[in-house]
């Protein structure tokens, strides 16, 4: 079965859909480098839809043709959700689920569903084994969408920027997830770890929240080993609609996020 990776954090502007951009790009840069065929499934659980609309160049796909097809009636099942995977333009082994505005109502619609808050673990749960990889991008807060995607996942990603969120935040929200896991009796679901994301080493407080986090008897075992560093070629990639792989492939973001790809490649969650 692939992994179901969902990337996880209630603050916006962390980086939450560069890491999951980047990620699908990096894993299939490495699939073909090993030869391997990876199939890879990117989820976009964001009604902001930057995700698709950087994968597919369209954001107009609707209710019907997205993700919050399974929350517009009664009758779902693996093949709803099939119907509406599109092919990307980056490359033929990454495909999309593309979000759409409506996924805002899901909160309501879901608590009046039969198996609301488990209806898109049960068709991920189908459609899982048919890729290598499948990757979630969320909106940045704890609502009943999130409560789908990570009933849906068996790993997370929490990516963090140490400007806006302190070490007792990031606390916080790993403690959640824990508790969350308890709650919903999800025994499957388990943290790959934490990324720090635009990371300046010209700033003081930052390096020292980053030696803090480092040392922190449990946040630190859950880092991932190096912070990706500010870069503006992060956002000039994106206006562009390529991955940083191919628009700066030499530049020191892009050698951060291919080590960062091969430490999620071969690292095992967390309880």
């Amino acid at each position: 079965m692939g992994r179901v990776i969902a990337v996880l954090n209630e603050k916006g502007g962390v980086g939450k859909t560069t890491t999951v951009l980047t990620l699908a790009a990096g894993l299939d840069l490495m699939s073909r480098r090993k030869n391997q065929n990876w199939r890879i499934l990117v989820v976009d659980a964001d009604q902001q839809m930057n995700t698709t609309q950087t994968l597919t160049g369209r954001c107009d796909f609707g209710r019907e043709r997205s993700l919050a097809c399974l929350y517009a009636d009664n009758l779902y099942d693996a093949d709803q959700l099939r119907a509406v995977v599109v092919p990307s333009r980056w490359s033929s082994a990454i495909q999309v689920i593309p979000a759409d505005r409506s996924l805002q109502e899901t909160p309501l619609r879901q608590a009046t569903l039969p198996r609301g808050d488990y209806r898109l673990a049960d068709v991920i749960g189908e459609i899982a084994p048919e890729y290598d990889f499948v990757l979630f991008d969320t909106n940045p807060k704890w609502d009943a969408l999130s409560v789908a995607v990570f009933l849906a996942s068996s790993l997370a990603v929490v990516p963090v920027d140490l400007r806006q969120f302190a070490i007792q935040g990031l606390s916080y929200m790993i403690t959640t997830l824990v508790q969350k896991k308890r709650e919903y009796r999800h025994p499957g679901f388990s943290i790959l770890g934490i990324l720090v994301t635009r990371f300046s080493d010209q700033l003081v407080g930052m390096r020292t929240d980053l030696q803090t986090l480092r040392a922190h008897p449990t946040l630190g075992n859950l880092l991932f080993s190096e912070p990706v560093p500010e870069s503006i070629v992060v956002d000039y990639a994106q206006r562009e609609g390529i991955s940083l792989f191919e628009f700066a492939p030499r530049s020191k973001v892009a050698a951060a996020y291919a080590r960062f790809v091969g430490e999620v490649a071969g690292r095992e969650g967390q309880p």
